[in-house]
């Protein structure tokens, strides 16, 4: 089967959505399939890693084509392709108003695909009458284990994710510290553009696979702030080195839907006050079972890459 992902009037960046249509491409010619990415002119600016050119034009024999964000789905209706997908994998508020977006979610002719529960749910509570299949990216299990180099921490670590974009919340994260102060409690970020705040202990930009293992497996604690998420995959990958998930329940994020259920397999806030309630009295040694109940979440139910390409392969045969 060819299938061809279409990042045509949106292309291919250093970001994380950028690097997951790669993987999952990737994971597909891996699994016996034919697939490539349709870029404007076949360009990309993707730097994280070596990969396969995109293509300019969707070739003749493709079966099928999965639009990859808002502003490729109307393009991908119109193409001569038999079968048309979306893999919605946030509500991208920051592109178009809900209006907009729930207009491209009824769009006929185009099967709508999420990368989780929590996106699905928000959907629906727009309106959109559409059914929608969840296909998940996956975790690359190899890369990620516990080298358990908190043992060695003076104070309490605590890790978070960093960018420009307001819906990321890192304003929580620096409120966060100025509330917990660094008397008991270290901080350290990692992300795409660095941020220079002065409580930071250290921050890593655009890390790579061995250094994010590291500086996970360093965290007692990785927070999650976001207000808007599809999945969120950088705290499972935290979660699988060892650290404690804390994590803000506004609705829209994906992860408290499909992996980080509170006093379960993570610690949910609802406000500030909470969040730090929260990392004073739930230590990281005392809640090994949240942790180890995380493991298990993602392991059996989010699953591996693979796994989840091929479940889109049976959806579309």
């Amino acid at each position: 089967m060819n299938i061809c992902f279409n990042k045509k009037n949106c292309g291919l960046g250093n970001n994380g959505g950028s690097q997951t249509i790669i993987l999952s491409s990737q994971t597909l010619n891996d699994i016996g399939h034919k697939s490539n990415i349709v870029t404007d002119h076949g360009g990309s600016s993707f730097t994280w890693f070596k990969h396969a050119k995109p293509l300019n034009n969707f070739p003749d024999d493709t079966d099928a084509v999965i639009a990859t964000g808002c502003t490729t789905v109307i393009h991908t209706s119109q193409l001569n392709i038999p079968k048309k997908y979306w893999w919605i994998r946030a509500h991208e508020d920051w592109t178009y108003p809900d209006k907009t977006l729930l207009s491209l979610y009824n769009l006929p002719g185009v099967t709508n695909l999420v990368n989780s529960n929590g996106l699905g749910k928000k959907m629906e509570k727009l309106g959109c009458s559409k059914p929608y299949h969840v296909i998940y990216q996956g975790i690359d299990f190899n890369l990620w284990e516990d080298l358990n180099l908190r043992k060695n921490n003076k104070k309490i670590k605590i890790g978070c994710l960093h960018t420009n974009q307001p819906r990321k919340n890192w304003k929580e994260f620096v409120a966060l510290a100025e509330k917990l102060g660094t008397e008991k409690y270290e901080y350290v970020g990692i992300g795409s553009s660095t941020a220079k705040n002065s409580f930071l202990s250290s921050f890593t930009t655009n890390a790579s696979k061995s250094q994010l293992k590291e500086i996970y497996s360093s965290c007692d604690i990785w927070f999650a702030p976001t207000k808007n998420e599809g999945l969120h995959n950088v705290p499972m990958e935290a979660s699988l080195c060892g650290a404690l998930i804390v994590c803000s329940d506004r609705s829209d994020n994906g992860m408290i839907h499909d992996y980080a259920f509170n006093n379960r397999s993570a610690f949910v806030y609802s406000n500030l006050d909470e969040a730090i309630s929260i990392i004073e009295t739930k230590k990281r040694e005392e809640n090994l079972h949240i942790i180890q109940e995380s493991q298990r979440i993602i392991s059996k139910d989010i699953g591996t890459r693979e796994n989840n390409m091929q479940k889109l392969i049976n959806l579309i045969l």
